[in-house]
This record gives structure tokens, sequence and C-alpha cells, in this order.
């Protein structure tokens, strides 16, 4: 529609009815098809006829449908843009002098610090004092909540006479002055509320380095004092187009290994990989879209893997053989709202973390990978490698119950009644066992974790699980107080620990960690190994202690060596 709408404007017998017509339409579209439209319509619509698009800004359209519009006009605004923008712009001034209520734009303009430019550009503009003082004061109130402290400072240093104003009408509670107090003092409030802004709100801001920083607080957290919490939390955050590198590093490296990942960029997910010493592969994807559906022309619907892990599989396939590659997914729909898949990649990496402590009773020794294995239901295949004459198949599974509690459906503790039957919730349809088995430290069961969430929605009148948003709150918490207690060149360094920069270093220290708890292991229990392999292990360990003397150390060396089952040691 959009290519025949530039084809009018090149024959210049250009159709306002239509083109009218087809601009009204787009009050029904989500944010997302908008912005398509949008941005489409500004390259197919010639420039004599730019000033036409003023019509889908429509001031009247705005006042019926502010919380839409306002998160819609702040994002096609671009400071200095093409007349279309300015138009927008135009449009933002006449809807801050309106009466509408503009509760939601002004949320926006706050939420994220990419608008930093447009609120001072409304602050400068032609709107009367009062509206100015209004638009202060909103800005204030929304940036305690969003931790902007960016925007603070800057509407302090820049309008020292209305921010004072504005601030005196607020009326703060104890906690939000205090708040407001550290966003004014904040030293380095730039980064802070880049930071910050992505863990408040709604979903969909968190970015790469967001990811970063909340592996880092974790870790620190995981780390202090009577927190450790018996694992090293230590997952490599990797942007989509770094998985490669990310496979190959880890193919280079000492085997075996045992890694978990975050994947940032359009889509988030995170994963879990072994490989052991012959370079066989299992790995895990944990996309909480599950499956997509596919409606065909004659209306049936058709179900296939994500194609976010088709696409995560065949970068898989470029760097290992195929044929030693196994391949684990879920494809139960975990996610139903358009964004928060960057929150559900970092929660599902938690929780990768602390799976194993909760198969339940008598499975102590049993792996992620084993879990998976057992609870496979089918194979499917997804790649056909020509060129190695083999197939890729892909096993489905389930995620174990602590990673399925996110699920935004209320499948996941209801069972669905229809004329065909009943059929079983998402954690009803597991064993028994694991349906009883605590998941986590409460000792609750995944029924009773999820089921604190469920809050019933008095618009649609549906009960939601809000669990998600409860776990980006805690990450806000959680980072916030990171933020606070780091120093600027202590966090640049925990940032860079969970880069891909630092993974091969990473990866050496972790060997090198497990070699040395095998010898320790074999000095203190006589562990069985071959002797030659054994005396070389115990020399390495007694080299590591700083060349201290270890009479246990050298009493068990001569008594192999007396056997003549390990050769004597080399002189140097």
């Amino acid at each position: 529609m959009i290519r025949n709408m530039a084809d009018g404007t090149a024959n210049s017998e250009f159709d306002l009815k239509r083109f009218n017509d087809f601009t009204a339409g787009l009050w029904n579209f989500s944010n997302i098809q908008f912005l398509i439209f949008y941005r489409g319509l500004m390259k197919a619509v010639s420039p004599e006829h730019h000033h036409l698009l003023s019509s889908i800004f429509d001031i009247n359209k705005i006042k019926k449908k502010d919380e839409f519009i306002s998160s819609i006009l702040a994002r096609v605004y671009q400071p200095n843009g093409v007349d279309v923008e300015i138009i927008a712009f135009q449009t933002i001034i006449n809807f801050i002098k309106s009466s509408a209520d503009q509760s939601a734009f002004n949320k926006t303009i706050v939420s994220d610090l990419k608008y930093l430019p447009l609120a001072l550009e409304i602050l400068s503009s032609d709107i009367n004092e009062q509206k100015k003082l209004e638009f202060v004061k909103d800005l204030i109130s929304n940036s305690i909540k969003y931790k902007n402290a960016q925007l603070i400072q800057t509407l302090e240093n820049q309008y020292p006479e209305l921010f004072k104003q504005a601030k005196d009408l607020l009326k703060l509670d104890e906690a939000q002055k205090q708040l407001f107090q550290e966003l004014q003092k904040n030293p380095d409030p730039q980064f802070y509320s880049y930071m910050m802004t992505q863990f408040t709100g709604d979903f969909g801001k968190i970015n790469h380095e967001g990811g970063l920083l909340t592996c880092a607080a974790t870790r620190t957290r995981k780390q202090a004092a009577g927190k450790v919490d018996g694992y090293d939390f230590d997952p490599t955050v990797i942007t989509d187009e770094q998985l490669g590198d990310y496979l190959q590093i880890l193919k280079d490296a000492k085997k075996p290994l045992h890694e978990k990942f975050v994947i940032s960029g359009t889509h988030w997910m995170s994963g879990e990989i072994s490989i052991d010493a012959n370079n066989q592969v299992k790995i895990l994807f944990t996309d909480p879209i599950g499956e997509d559906i596919i409606t065909q022309a004659d209306g049936t619907k058709s179900h296939a893997i994500s194609s976010f892990v088709k696409e995560n599989v065949k970068t898989l396939t470029s760097v290992f053989n195929p044929a030693d590659c196994e391949v684990f997914f879920d494809l139960t729909k975990r996610q139903n709202s358009p964004k928060g898949c960057s929150a559900f990649a970092l929660d599902d990496v938690m929780h990768l973390y602390s799976a194993e402590k909760r198969f339940g009773d008598g499975q102590e020794n049993k792996d992620l990978f084993d879990y998976l294995a057992e609870n496979t239901a089918e194979k499917r295949q997804v790649l056909s490698i020509e060129k190695d004459g083999c197939e890729l198949f892909v096993n489905i599974t389930k995620l174990p119950t602590s990673l399925m509690r996110t699920t935004q459906s209320s499948a996941l503790i209801a069972p669905k009644v229809t004329d065909a039957g009943v059929t079983p919730s998402i954690l009803g349809s597991r064993s028994i066992e694991e349906q009883e088995s605590a998941v986590n430290k409460k000792g609750e069961t995944a029924r009773l974790s999820a089921s604190k969430h469920f809050i019933l929605d008095k618009g649609s009148q549906k009960t939601q699980n809000m669990r998600l948003k409860f776990q980006l709150s805690k990450l806000s918490r959680f980072n916030d107080e990171y933020l606070k207690k780091t120093s600027p060149d202590q966090i640049q360094r925990d940032l860079e620990h969970f880069s891909l920069s630092t993974l091969a270093q990473r990866l050496e220290v972790k060997h090198a960690k497990k070699e040395r708890e095998a010898t320790q292991a074999g000095v203190s229990h006589g562990a069985k190994m071959d002797p030659q392999h054994r005396v070389d292990m115990l020399r390495k360990y007694d080299r590591e202690k700083e060349n201290i003397h270890n009479p246990a150390v050298s009493k068990e060396i001569q008594e192999l060596q007396e056997q003549k089952l390990v050769t004597k040691k080399p002189k140097n």
C-alpha cells in the first residue's frame, strides 16, 4: 500500500482522500506497526507532500488517545529533523498547550535519556509559564520514579527558579525526599541514569550494557559475606552478532567445559552449553517466545520452533560439526507481552545456576542436560546440512519448573476446560515429584511461588502473572545498590568481566581451578589415577603452593618412585 502511495506521488496525481483514509487507519495499529508505516510513508511520499503528514498528528485525536500517541510522538521526534519531524514537534507543543491529559507523555519523556533534548526544547518553546511549571513538576516527580538523575540535575542547572517552584509544589514522603536528594547529588548522573532508566517503568528498555550491569550486581551480591550460595555466577553476555565468536572461543578452549550465556539484541535469550573432551556439544536455548505460530493461506495454523533459535542453531553448526551437536529447547510460550525478552533472559540465566539444586531428593548428582534428556518428548528437524550430508534435530524438552514461574499465562497454574475435556496446567503436567519439589530457599513449590504473583486485571478482567514485573523491580533495586556502592573504575572492570573480551581468560582460570581442586582432592583423599599423571599433578600442586615443601607430597612421590611406577623428577 505504501508502495502504491509512492507511485501516486511520482505520477503527480496525489490522491488526498485516499491518503487521509489510509493515515486515519494508523490509529488502529500497535505502536510498532504505527512506526513501521510512519517511517515507510516518510520514504514513500515525495518531499512536496510531506506537509500532509501533519494530518496524522491531529490534536483532537491526540486528546482521545494520550497514552498511545504520547509514546509515538516522543519516538518519531528527532531534533533538527526533516520537515515531517518538525511537524511532529509542533504537534507536541500544541499537545502541551492543550487541556489534554499529558501524564503518559510526561512519563515517556523521563523514561529514557534520549528524550532529554526534547524536554529542553519544550521548555524553550512559547508555552506559557504555568504550563512550563506543571511540565517541570511532572518531570521531577517522574524522574524520582524512573531514577533519572541527569534530568533532575539538568533542570536545576538550566531552569533554577522554575525547578525550585516546581519542587516546592510536590508533596513528597520521606522516602521520596531521600531519593530526590540522592539523585540531586549523584556524582555521575549521566551514567547512573543511562543504566537505571532501563530497569524502571515498562519492559523493553534494557540494552547490552544493562545486561552486563545486572550480571555484575548479581555476582557482587552473591559473593558478599554470607551470600556465596554455593556457586560462582559467571555467564557471558554477548550480542546476537557475537554468538559465532563466542562458540569459537569455547571450541578452542581446554575441555571439558560448562558455560552459561545471555544473548542480547533484537531478541534476548539465555542458555547453557556443555562441551566434553571430544568436542561433543550439548546446548540449551531458553527463548521465552517458545514456538512461532504461523497462519497458512487457508487459515490453518502450524507450529514451528522459534525463528531466533533456528538462526542460533545455524550459527552453532557453522562452528561445530553438526553431528557432534545436541540442541535442547522448550516450546512453551512463556512470553505473551510484546516486550520483556531481556528481563526473561536475565531472570532465566540466574535460575539456570540454581536449577540443578532443585531437582528433588536423590537427584543431587543429576546435571541440567541429564534432566533435559529425560524430559525430551520428541526430536524436530531444523536444519539439513547438505555439505556434510547430515540433518540437525532439536530435542523438544521441558525447562525446570523454577524457570517456568514467569510464564505470562494463567495456563501455568490453571487447567483449561473445554468441550473436548480438561487440559492440565503447565505445572500440573509435570511429575508429582517435580510438582512437590522446592524451587527456592523458602521451600516453596513452583505453583506456590508463582501463584503469589497472579492478579486480576480490572480492565480486562483477566488474571495476569506479574512475576516478571516483580523480578524487574528486584533487578532495579539490586542494580541501584551496586551502582551507589561501587567505584566507577571497579564498575568498569566488573562489566568487562562478563563480556566476550574476557571469556578466553576466564576459561583458563576456571580450567586451572578445576585442575587444582582435583589435585587437592587427590592429596587429601588418595584418589586413584594413573601413577605418572598423579605425580605430575602432585608436583604441580607443590609448585603452586609457592614452593613450600610439602612432606605429604614428597613422601607419596618417593613411594611411587621406589615402586618404579613413575620417573624421577628431571633435573633443571
